[in-house]
């Protein structure tokens, strides 16, 4: 996978959980705000994950992540990102 699908991906996945997040959040009942809100969790946790390990330079192997910016070039070592 390369950075720029992994962020689409990681990005879709916190979107997705957040929402989960919010409607267990919401919900009155307690069953129904302990399911989505470890579905939203999960969802949460395989975004970060994704963003971890795929979301990072080919080159220097360091982090993409810049607070929401999908970088044309790594902001470590200014290779352009494919």
């Amino acid at each position: 996978m390369n950075p720029k699908e992994a962020g689409k991906v990681y990005s879709t996945f916190f979107i997705i959980g957040g929402v989960f997040l919010i409607i267990g959040m919401f919900s009155s009942n307690d069953s129904a705000l302990n399911f989505f809100s470890i579905i939203g969790f999960v969802l949460f946790a395989i975004g970060a994950l994704i963003c971890a390990i795929y979301y990072r330079c080919a080159k220097c192997n360091r982090s993409l992540y810049t607070r929401g910016r999908n970088p044309s070039f790594c902001p470590h070592c200014g290779n352009e990102i494919e």
